[in-house]
């Protein structure tokens, strides 16, 4: 959502997923990413997508991934995946990724 760094259960799926690759190999690190849209400072996006990652890494915490195990990190307004012309395309914009590193 715009201007948030909130969980929604409607991502349980995906988490519970996350977990359970992990939980087949521990040893693997995750790289969370937080995205933005376009809209406002740039600087301020780089901060509340640090602040979207952070916010699925407690998310993990709570499912026992150890914090060590996560790499987190921001992207902001970088690499969007839709065009930010347009509502739809600025709301795809703001998420998160997590990625298994091998």
């Amino acid at each position: 959502p715009f201007n948030k760094a909130r969980y929604h259960s409607r991502y349980e799926a995906h988490i519970n997923r996350v977990v359970e690759a992990w939980s087949k190999n521990s040893k693997q690190k995750l790289r969370l990413i937080g995205y933005t849209d376009n809209a406002g400072d740039k600087k301020y996006n780089a901060d509340l997508a640090l602040k979207r990652a952070t916010t699925v890494s407690e998310v993990l915490i709570k499912r026992k991934i150890p914090k060590s195990k996560m790499d987190i990190e921001s992207r902001g307004e970088q690499d969007p995946d839709q065009d930010n012309r347009s509502f739809a395309g600025k709301a795809a914009n703001r998420r998160g990724k997590i990625y298994l590193k091998k």
